[in-house]
């Protein structure tokens, strides 16, 4: 039975020695395993793995990558069908770290074959080697020193060019990231303000549905409206009329409030008659 977390990563630092940690976080712990692997009796280079943790380990698989060139590599036991290998399921009661991790290192040496896979110690190698080759030139030639400080404005040139190239293109990414704030800042304003005019715009059809501002609304529909008014109070005027003729004929009780009512709504109607004419003509000379 495996163990715990804790257990399995001491069992792993037994088993691999060349253990260190890169990142251990709430999230996740990455450990960066160093081992040398035999590849046929004439070959053997060292490898290297960067094994990735999640915080729910064992219950969640590890993950493996090459550093360097960031190939994921399979945990999965080696030798197996690509089927297989789609089948394959960590278990947390029956998979351990030292395993995966075993498994890994034999995967990615079954990968890269006897070609050793790149590495900080293979480039500074090759770095050291290219420096001897120079030095060697120069010693057997010296006429190359003469070459190779032709060259070096040349390359400084371009050095300093794609250094100028990096430095514009980081001022433009910073730019775009500048405006994508500004511009998200806008869309969020515009939005709001999108909002508010569908709510005005809303607002305004309720009210283009009500009937006293529709009749007032426009010139038009406010001499159409005042001539309505001064037609019904002109007919509420002879209504009062005729009454007051009634009670004249039939007797003197109410005549005379009658007459008053008449005269004062007489009155009212020539006023709003006066001002229907005087906005109509107003509303002729514009």
């Amino acid at each position: 039975m495996p163990g715990g977390r804790n257990a399995q990563l001491e069992e792993l630092r037994r088993q691999f020695p060349l253990t260190s940690v890169v990142v251990e976080s709430a999230e996740e712990t990455v450990l960066k395993v160093d081992h040398a692997l035999r590849i046929s009796p004439t070959t053997e280079y060292a490898l290297s793995l960067h094994v990735e943790l999640p915080s729910t380990f064992p219950n969640a698989a590890p993950r493996a990558t090459m550093p360097y060139c960031c190939h994921e590599v399979p945990i999965t036991p080696p030798g197996l069908s690509p089927s297989q290998a789609l089948a394959y399921q960590w278990s947390s009661t029956t998979s351990t770290l030292v395993e995966a991790v075993r498994n890994g290192f034999q995967n990615a040496a079954d990968y890269w074959g006897p070609v050793e896979p790149p590495s900080m110690r293979s480039a500074a190698l090759q770095l050291s080697g290219e420096t001897d080759l120079l030095l060697r030139d120069l010693a057997k030639n010296p006429s190359c020193l003469d070459a190779y400080c032709y060259q070096l404005p040349i390359v400084k040139s371009m050095r300093e060019a794609g250094r100028q190239t990096i430095e514009e293109m980081e001022r433009v990414a910073g730019e775009s990231m500048t405006l994508r704030a500004e511009v998200e800042t806008l869309e969020t304003k515009v939005a709001e303000l999108q909002q508010r005019l569908g709510e005005r715009v809303s607002r305004l059809q309720q009210l283009g549905e009500n009937r006293l501002l529709s009749s007032v609304c426009t010139p038009e529909a406010l001499l159409k409206t005042l001539e309505g008014d001064v037609r019904r109070m002109s007919s509420a005027c002879v209504a009062v009329g005729k009454r007051a003729l009634d009670a004249c004929r039939v007797g003197k009780s109410g005549f005379q409030d009658l007459l008053e009512q008449y005269r004062a709504q007489s009155k009212a109607m020539h006023m709003l008659d006066l001002k229907r004419i005087s906005y109509r003509a107003q509303c002729a000379t514009r």
